[in-house]
């Protein structure tokens, strides 16, 4: 009988902050896990703590290594069904649905004769998979929200404690409950500073989605600032996170040569393997280069670096093929701008940057 681990339960710390997954391997009637940070590099050994804040691990050495909960990346279990490491593989790519696909063939086999940990694993991976499909789709949100709800509600201690609350925020958030959703984010600001620094952006990121971007930009500043006081490689993309939004603000007030500026010092400050960064950097960049109205061929290789380079986070592919529909007809390419339409149909149907009208003039 696989050896039941009582000192845990089961987070990613975001998605996008940065998403934590956890895993034993058994080898030679030793547990180990195998610790992957955010950045890079992996610490192995036997897991001696899951907790909100943390993930320590005693290396083979007897030393014990603790890892900050937000520089963890995920980690994985020896004896964890492959379909969980699979569906896990998926959820860090943003691809829901697939995930609650491949958590599905999980096996009646498969729960008996595996961990508490793995379990509270799978259920983790169920729950914020579907608050992935909630959010790209905009459906069946409630029943995504009450899944997270009773994640936390059942793993208080769970290292997926503060990732479960943000994707919480993020579906309330598409629903347009955003005073739920700041809820949910005010528990990520109960959490280390760079978690707090976190919740500042994603609340900013609340007041523009409420037409608001005068005071979402001193939030994102201050999330901007607050990230830069962390050391450290989850420290870094937190800033350049928050720039980001800030950047997208500088767009809906009118500001699009400083907007521009700010991406393209983003840009140059990512790493190849910043994906979801350089895909809103691209982004926001397009968006401010069409803004400016004298840069519409830099907007379209801009944009269409989302959709074809840096086109794993969906919502961003969404809504550059939006913009690519109304640029394509001002640079009198109907054709592209049909093809465009077509891709962003089939591929998003259900996304709001599907049912919104693009704008073919400057604003």
């Amino acid at each position: 009988m696989p050896r039941r681990l009582s000192s845990g339960r089961g987070h990613p710390a975001v998605l996008a902050v940065a998403s934590c997954l956890v895993g034993l391997v058994a080898h030679a009637g030793e547990s180990t896990a195998e610790v992957h940070r955010v950045g890079g590099g992996v610490v192995r050994g036997e897991l001696a703590e899951l907790s909100p804040t943390a993930v320590a691990v005693t290396t083979q050495t007897g030393s014990t290594a603790r890892i900050p909960i937000e520089d963890v990346g995920f980690v994985r279990f020896a004896d964890e069904p492959e379909a969980l490491t699979d569906a896990r593989a998926l959820l860090l790519r943003g691809d829901g649905a697939g995930a609650l696909r491949k958590i599905a063939t999980i096996t009646e086999s498969d729960r008996t004769t595996t961990t508490t940990p793995v379990l509270d694993e799978i259920a983790f991976v169920r729950a914020a998979a579907a608050g992935r499909v909630a959010i790209a789709t905009g459906s069946g949100v409630d029943q995504a929200a009450g899944a997270l709800r009773d994640f936390t509600a059942a793993h208080p201690r769970s290292h997926h404690l503060y990732a479960a609350q943000e994707m919480l925020g993020g579906v309330l958030s598409r629903a347009g409950r955003h005073a739920d959703a700041a809820a949910a984010y005010g528990e990520l600001a109960k959490g280390p500073p760079l978690l707090a620094a976190r919740a500042a952006a994603l609340e900013a990121g609340l007041e523009l989605a409420q037409g608001r971007p005068a005071e979402a930009i001193h939030d994102y500043e201050q999330a901007a600032a607050s990230a830069a006081q962390v050391e450290g490689e989850a420290g870094r993309r937190a800033r350049l996170s928050a720039d980001l939004g800030r950047a997208r603000c500088l767009v809906l007030l009118q500001k699009p040569s400083e907007a521009i500026a700010a991406c393209r010092r983003v840009i140059g400050d990512c790493r190849p393997d910043d994906t979801r960064l350089l895909s809103r950097g691209y982004l926001v960049l397009g968006a401010a280069q069409m803004q400016r109205g004298d840069a519409d061929r830099d907007a379209a290789v801009s944009l269409l670096t989302v959709d074809l380079v840096h086109n794993t986070v969906p919502e961003d592919r969404a809504e550059a093929l939006h913009h690519l529909i109304g640029l394509w007809e001002r640079l009198n390419h109907p054709e592209r701008s049909r093809e465009a339409r077509q891709v962003l149909e089939a591929t998003f149907p259900n996304s709001p940057w599907t049912r919104k009208q693009p704008v073919a003039n400057p604003s």
